[in-house]
């Protein structure tokens, strides 16, 4: 989800014209206009990950609870969509943001827990994984599958969310915290629309 949000960068950038003639007009503000944006992509991402997900889950027989998984896939693919709106807003031009966007994203990806552990994090940089949008549905989707049978999984004897360095955490949490992202994103990529005008000369 967060390298697939690079799908939703031109609908800003090429609207950008359009956007900044009906804003000027008074046809809406910028507000309205992301908001709208929002539920437009929000709303048929209830369908895309819903399907998704059921092709997945069933066809894996995942473990954990459907409900979970779902949610914990949405969440993440609306962060992903905002998050792209912010990179839309805030760049000068679809190439900066295409740029930009995947740069932040596989940064992310480092410290999202697969790729470097918890125990591996060294201490002056735990603040980057604690603001990783990415770190969450990944240990959500850990935890809703294997909290109730964790294997074993390394030759030290550690199971599979010992090895992860989240025996401690709970499922609730991961996915509770995963719905500051979008809140975030959205402060943001509408600090960027309203402030940021890229057809100043």
């Amino acid at each position: 989800n967060g390298y697939g949000a690079a799908a939703y960068v031109p609908t800003l950038v090429l609207e950008r014209p359009l956007f900044y003639r009906e804003r000027n007009d008074g046809c809406y503000n910028s507000l309205t206009y992301l908001v709208w944006k929002v539920l437009e992509e929000g709303l048929m991402a209830l369908l895309t990950t819903t399907v998704y997900c059921c092709a997945t889950y069933f066809a894996i027989g995942m473990q954990g609870t459907f409900g979970y998984y779902w949610l914990t896939y949405y969440l993440s693919s609306v962060a992903g969509i905002i998050l792209a709106y912010f990179f839309a807003s805030a760049c000068p031009n679809l190439e900066v943001a295409n740029a930009a966007l995947p740069t932040y994203v596989t940064i992310q990806l480092f410290f999202g827990g697969l790729f470097i552990t918890d125990d591996n994090i060294p201490d002056g940089w735990r603040w980057a994984a604690a603001i990783d949008f990415l770190r969450y549905p990944f240990q959500s989707f850990m935890l809703n599958q294997f909290q109730d049978t964790d294997p074993v999984f390394s030759v030290g004897g550690e199971t599979i969310l010992e090895f992860y360095g989240m025996e401690h955490k709970t499922l609730e949490n991961q996915v509770g915290y995963m719905f500051i992202f979008p809140c975030a994103f959205f402060i943001c990529a509408y600090l960027a629309i309203k402030y940021i005008d890229h057809s100043s000369r």
